[in-house]
């Protein structure tokens, strides 16, 4: 049996013993490693931090699989940092750490590593160290970067088994709790590939890899390419492409907005797509559906509502758009100018379930939006305390339902803010 068998047969067994762990605390006898002392300052801040209050943490900590390309760009000292279209962190329900991945367009690096952040005791862990995949727009000067890629099975891989093609897309990454599962839709457009490995990858019945599916378990820190069988959505270079595990459904929705306009569903234990949105209805939206998410956006799923927000944008319009679970619907709740212009560069988001809303930070004018789920309706906030981190670096983030508190990381920078729950500011729940 291959390792990829292997790990599909892994997938199934435990997808059938544990159909609805998502907010299960983790089991006893799944230890998270590395063990992690609590930071007693950041301890006493989140212990006494005020709803509606924000604070600055101490400087972050580093620690984990770190080698000389992280050191090379002093990931070390600062974590991951943020990466162009990659500011979204996802939450780990079952290791109670947000997960981070993806790339920038080479300056000042192209990088596959991955992290995962604990809040308590403030420190960034490297699960992955990065294989260097730099270089420039001429197939000679990326051919050292790609020395040791290797084309397996239809799939281009390095010598460590990591993805050669690293996506840089915000919201094509999620998390199964149910297998310890992180999914990315790695995509990135050919043209980057170098000869000789482009034409081999090219060549007809080599070319597997549709859509770009990978997976990652931080408790083995393995990369693992995922060949779903085909029909399958078509992979290419678009900004509004999303995937969102939903354990309702037992899988990851995969949204795209833009080139194959529709939403399928991901089996991880069957490596199926299942289509949700039919060929007849997606070339009648094509793009025009008031109800469908634009062109560049970010997205929070809110479990207790079974809703998936969707904060979009376009050039000439503001939308905010919900995709109802239980009934396969899509629903446009908010639009114009008292709207977020979301954007997959600059604004993180994250679902704070005490407060039944959508926290949202746009780093470009410094502004904190709360947008409420059942009211569908926007607001901005003014938290007291340090303004959130604007200048200095891209800023990333999550919301931590742990400690209650949306955080937002810039390198070595941690800006965390406590919501008010939503008995408190009145608006209660329908």
């Amino acid at each position: 049996m291959t390792q990829h068998a292997k790990f599909l047969a892994f997938l199934v067994a435990v997808a059938a013993g544990s159909a609805s762990a998502a907010d299960s605390p983790p089991s006893s006898s799944g230890e998270v490693l590395p063990r992690l002392s609590a930071d007693p300052e950041v301890a006493k801040v989140l212990r006494e931090l005020p709803a509606g209050h924000a604070a600055i943490l101490p400087k972050v900590r580093v620690t984990g699989d770190l080698n000389d390309v992280a050191r090379k760009y002093q990931l070390d000292e600062r974590g991951p940092g943020g990466r162009n279209y990659c500011i979204e962190m996802v939450w780990m329900p079952d290791r109670r750490r947000a997960i981070y991945c993806g790339a920038n367009h080479g300056g000042p690096h192209r990088l596959n590593d991955v992290w995962e952040y604990d809040l308590a005791a403030n420190t960034w862990v490297c699960l992955f160290a990065p294989d260097e995949l730099n270089g420039g727009k001429d197939d000679a000067s990326r051919g050292a970067a790609w020395k040791t890629v290797e084309l397996r099975e239809g799939i281009l891989r390095t010598a460590r088994g990591g993805p050669a093609i690293v996506g840089h897309q915000w919201a094509q990454s999620t998390y199964d709790p149910r297998t310890g599962t992180m999914y990315f839709n790695s995509e990135w457009p050919f043209g980057y590939i170098p000869e000789p490995i482009r034409t081999a990858y090219l060549d007809t019945g080599k070319h597997k890899h549709e859509p770009p599916l990978w997976s990652f378990r931080p408790a083995t820190r393995e990369w693992m390419p995922i060949l779903p069988a085909r029909p399958a959505p078509r992979s290419g270079r678009a900004l509004n492409k999303y995937l969102q595990f939903i354990p309702e459904l037992g899988g990851c929705l995969y949204v795209d907005a833009a080139q194959s306009v529709g939403a399928w569903l991901f089996d991880p234990g069957a490596t199926r797509w299942k289509e949700l949105l039919p060929g007849e209805e997606r070339a009648k939206n094509a793009g025009t559906n008031p109800a469908l998410p634009l062109r560049v956006g970010v997205k929070a799923y809110c479990p207790d509502l079974k809703t998936l927000v969707f904060c979009t944008s376009s050039a000439t319009e503001n939308r905010t758009v919900h995709y109802l679970v239980e009934t396969n619907e899509w629903k446009q709740t908010a639009t114009g100018p008292e709207t977020p212009a979301a954007h997959i560069s600059f604004t993180p988001c994250g679902y704070a379930p005490r407060a039944g809303a959508v926290l949202l930070y746009d780093q470009r004018v410094g502004r904190l939006w709360s947008y409420d789920v059942r009211r569908t309706a926007w607001s901005k906030l003014a938290p007291q305390g340090p303004p959130p981190p604007k200048e200095g670096g891209k800023v990333i983030g999550y919301f931590d339902p742990t400690h209650n508190v949306f955080v937002l990381s810039q390198s070595e920078k941690v800006w965390v803010y406590r919501p008010e729950d939503s008995t408190r500011s009145g608006r209660g729940s329908k």
